[in-house]
């Protein structure tokens, strides 16, 4: 594509170089940069992509985007001038990839909590419908028939367009697209044209990175600023935040939730170890959902989803059918079962709110005990460590404090904030255990477990990795659970090392 092709409708402008220069490819990154791409030298939090100008120089790098001018700029290479950096690439990018969003029906998903779940159920009905559909989101990036493991929920724009033009050219129609609030604030999907929104929830989380719950909240509305006049905004109507975008929103609102206002509410649910049944109302339709899934946040998750697929036109047998066909999401609420007589519950919940109606929805399945194992990822918002300990504390008959992801930090310093949190949730229900290793502390969980109980571990869900400051080692919660459980004499013979 041609310079000049590429930077149609950008907020930049060539400030040298040929405006017919021929453009094979662009890269927000260095080490991505091929013989006569665009490299943009984006300037980050920890650092400027102005200090790998050379290495993208020495790769090929045909031209430039920068705030101010490289120096030395090689001969031959056109620099274009941008004071929205960010704005700017995720447009190239649009431009240079054909503008794939046109070209699909984006549901954009944002939320604290049920972004992935809501995406998987929605791409299930779609799937139903006979729609060839892409799913982006935290697990994984599904699209045109393949998988791509996902670096971060929502991908960076490059990237974002890239795997959208590959999935309208390998004949997909519509695009699941889990937006989170970092890649919201960071313009990564600045330009796409989405199809109709979901708002799932707002909680605290990402503190660290946005400031305050205002600053967070703001970078979720942006998405509903995106969207089309006539694009439904799909909000539950039941969260604090919901009823704010749903006052401050001008275009179309759809509700969801159990309020008898909600455009999408069950007239009827029941929550069972099985699952859930819920006799649903969209508008003027009204079908029964049966469902795996488990508990009131995945009632939520089931409106949500319900409600987008009869924006996007779905039949309601066809809804009904897409929602009931998932009987489990990796890493939410996702039963390991090997046979043992209590039940094993991993979740991703890493936020109080979360992790409060994680435990509140296991005590609904009358447990006779609740065992959790929690930690706090390092490098995070360390104000939510306390509130971790003390929901853990008080919504469990033990409780194992223990390391997430403790990154670059000491786990002993995040955990000692976790105990004063666990310590101050009053008379405590039981007892509060701290083992740092997760291991350790998820055996000690399964084997104080007796008939009946419920073992939840939260925190890291689907990750098949964990984060220490020595590095970055395999870890999957699932697997140690069942690696556990076979070595005491449950299920098939263990295998492999956790």
């Amino acid at each position: 594509m041609k310079l000049r092709d590429l930077v149609q409708e950008v907020p930049c402008r060539i400030r040298t170089g040929n405006p017919n220069l021929e453009i094979l490819g662009v890269a927000d990154h260095s080490g991505r940069v091929g013989e006569g791409f665009l490299f943009a030298a984006i300037e980050g939090h920890r650092r400027s992509g102005t200090d790998f100008l050379k290495q993208a120089q020495s790769r090929g790098a045909a031209a430039i985007l920068s705030r101010s001018r490289p120096e030395p700029l090689p001969a031959g290479c056109a620099w274009l001038e941008t004071g929205e950096q960010r704005l700017a690439i995720a447009l190239i990018a649009r431009n240079f990839y054909r503008r794939p969003d046109e070209a699909l029906t984006v549901l954009g998903i944002t939320g604290t909590n049920g972004k992935t779940t809501v995406s998987y159920l929605v791409e299930s009905v779609l799937i139903r419908a006979g729609l060839q559909t892409a799913r982006l989101g935290t697990i994984e990036y599904r699209f045109g028939g393949k998988t791509e493991t996902a670096g971060r929920t929502t991908p960076s724009p490059v990237d974002l367009y890239r795997i959208l033009a590959a999935a309208r050219d390998a004949g997909d129609s519509h695009c699941v697209l889990e937006v989170s609030s970092h890649a919201l604030d960071q313009k990564r999907a600045a330009g796409m044209r989405y199809t109709a929104a979901v708002f799932t929830n707002l909680t605290r989380d990402h503190l660290d990175y946005h400031g305050d719950l205002e600053e967070y909240f703001s970078s979720k509305k942006t998405l509903f600023d995106c969207l089309p006049e006539q694009a439904p905004a799909l909000i539950n109507i039941d969260d604090p935040y919901g009823q704010r975008l749903a006052r401050e929103h001008p275009g179309k609102i759809l509700t969801f939730g159990l309020s008898p206002e909600a455009w999408c509410r069950p007239e009827a649910w029941a929550s069972t170890p099985e699952g859930l049944r819920v006799d649903l109302r969209c508008g003027d339709e009204t079908f029964m959902v049966a469902s795996a899934l488990l508990g009131k946040p995945n009632l939520y998750n089931l409106l949500a989803a319900a409600a987008a697929g009869s924006a996007l036109g779905m039949a309601p047998a066809t809804i009904a059918a897409g929602l009931g066909a998932l009987d489990r999401i990796p890493g939410r609420m996702e039963k390991i079962d090997e046979g043992q007589d209590f039940l094993a519950l991993v979740d991703f919940a890493h936020s109080p709110d979360a992790l409060e109606q994680l435990l509140k929805t296991v005590r609904d399945l009358r447990p006779s005990r609740i065992l959790s194992v929690i930690g706090c990822g390092g490098d995070r918002d360390p104000g939510k460590r306390r509130p971790m300990g003390k929901t853990g504390a008080a919504l469990s008959d033990m409780v194992f404090l223990t390391s997430d992801n403790p990154r670059t930090e000491d786990p002993e310093v995040i955990l000692k904030e976790m105990e004063k949190g666990a310590r101050s949730a009053g008379p405590p229900r039981g007892i509060i255990e701290v083992i740092p290793d997760r291991k350790q502390a998820i055996r000690a969980a399964l084997l104080a477990a007796r008939e009946g109980d419920a073992v939840v571990v939260a925190g890291k869900g689907h990750e098949t990795t964990q984060e220490l400051p020595t590095g970055t080692v395999p870890f999957d919660d699932r697997q140690v659970i069942r690696e556990i459980l076979r070595a005491n004499g449950f299920g098939e013979p263990t295998y492999g090392a956790a």
